[in-house]
């Protein structure tokens, strides 16, 4: 798969990664890749059974500093039954710092969200719809799991 990465990353230039804990009710973490060091860090975070998806296409295309301006264009994109995700671009390293999902139809989304941009107001960030990381197939993402130490396998529970 590292091989798949590395066309994806000379291909895009960057590819979003989401690290999902197994065992970990919920608990998930976003990198954005630029190089294979990139992945080797969000690797090193992950534990036996964690789930890695890269996407190949291009995510997160909204970017600038948190402002009122980006807000109104982030509320624009929260219609239907839309889901965004945002993160903190952080300058030391590829995590997507205080990551938040908002979903339209949630009655909290618009609040939220207007608290999030509060709280990072000035900070660089990127967010777009969230990916579809439930896809199989191989031209929206690639699939991948750490292994236990015998090199099993293990799905877990996300």
């Amino acid at each position: 798969m590292r091989t798949e990465i590395a066309q994806v990353l000379a291909d895009l230039g960057e590819s979003l990664l989401l690290h999902r804990v197994a065992g970990g009710a919920g608990s998930r973490a976003l990198y954005l890749l630029r190089s294979l060091a990139d992945l080797d860090h969000a690797l090193r975070a992950g534990k036996p059974s964690d789930s890695y998806t890269v996407f190949v296409r291009p995510e997160l295309s909204y970017r600038g500093q948190a402002s009122s301006a980006l807000l109104e264009l982030a509320l624009a994109q929260l219609v239907g039954d839309a889901e965004l995700v945002f993160g903190v671009l952080a300058a030391d390293g590829p995590e997507l710092r205080d990551d938040m999902v908002a979903w339209a139809p949630d009655p909290d989304a618009v609040a939220d969200l207007v608290d999030w941009f509060a709280e990072h107001d000035g900070a660089t960030i990127a967010f777009g719809p969230y990916p579809p990381f439930c896809s199989d197939d191989p031209a929206v993402n690639l699939q991948g799991y750490l292994p236990d130490p015998d090199g099993t396998i293990r799905v877990g529970a996300y």
